[in-house]
Parts: C-alpha cells; sequence; structure tokens
C-alpha cells in the first residue's frame, strides 16, 4: 500500500470546536471564536494564559495511501526581545489516514498555553518526514495569532 500523500486545506486556531450533534468521525464541527487577534486588558501581567484553545485540520488524503502518521505543535513569539523564540514543541496527534477515506478532520484541545508577551504567535504544525538516512519533521502548516491590549 502507498504512503499518503496528503494535501492540508484548513488548519485553524480557535476558541472552540464542538460537535453538531452526537460525536463521531464524520460528524461536522463548529469552530467558535475563530479570529487572529486575542484581547488582554490593559492591566493584565505577563505571562499571560489561556486556558484552552482548539486547533481543527482538515486533510486531503489524495492518493488512496494508508499509514498513521504522527503530527506536532510547535508554538513561536515572532516579537520575541531580540528574535523570534519557540516556545515549545507538542505532540499534536497520530492520525489515520486509510484508502477509503479521502478527507479526515481532527479537532484538538491546546491547554493551557501560555504567551509570555505581547504580539504575534505563531503555531507550526508539523509531520515526520522519514528519509532512508534521517527523520526530520516537515512543517506543513502555519497559523498566526496576535495578543494585543
Amino acid at each position: 500500500m502507498a504512503r499518503p500523500k496528503l494535501v492540508i486545506k484548513h488548519f485553524i486556531v480557535c476558541r472552540a470546536a464542538p460537535w453538531e450533534g452526537p460525536p463521531g468521525p464524520h460528524k461536522p464541527r463548529t469552530l467558535e471564536g475563530v479570529c487572529h487577534r486575542i484581547g488582554v486588558p490593559p492591566a493584565t501581567e505577563f505571562p499571560f494564559e489561556v486556558e484552552e484553545l482548539w486547533s481543527y485540520l482538515r486533510v486531503f488524503n489524495m492518493n488512496a495511501g494508508a499509514a498513521t502518521i504522527p503530527f506536532f505543535l510547535t508554538l513561536l513569539w515572532n516579537d520575541a526581545p531580540g528574535r523570534p523564540q519557540r516556545l515549545w514543541t507538542r505532540p499534536y496527534a497520530q492520525i489515520a489516514f486509510r484508502s477509503n477515506r479521502g478527507v479526515v478532520e481532527v479537532a484538538h484541545s491546546i491547554r493551557p498555553v501560555v504567551f509570555p508577551g505581547l504580539g504575534w504567535y505563531e503555531f507550526w504544525l508539523s509531520r515526520e518526514l522519514r528519509l532512508r538516512w534521517k527523520t526530520r519533521r516537515l512543517i506543513v502548516a502555519r497559523e498566526e495569532l496576535l495578543i494585543a491590549r
């Protein structure tokens, strides 16, 4: 069986992603609080913590390949003093791709998320790419978020 050829159509960070109706693999989700800016009150001290964010991912399996692929999520602070700073990298999901499912949709909670200061942040979604001589991480999607007063 061939490895899946993947195309990321949507990668979105939002406040919530509840099911529409009973949970299930083919049930749609409503993405709530989709924006690229989180406002913090003027008296807020940093680091600022958001209890929970959600990420939503829609992937198209273009060649009907089958595999389980690990994905990772990285948070960067692009406006850190001096230069951009990588805050963390976490396992995101082990996503199973099957030949009979052309589209895979997943939503995962990211909690907690701590922002050390004001400015632009970037979420990187990456997957492992296994080559004969090494394994490397390939960034497959990005989402930006502004923390501002």
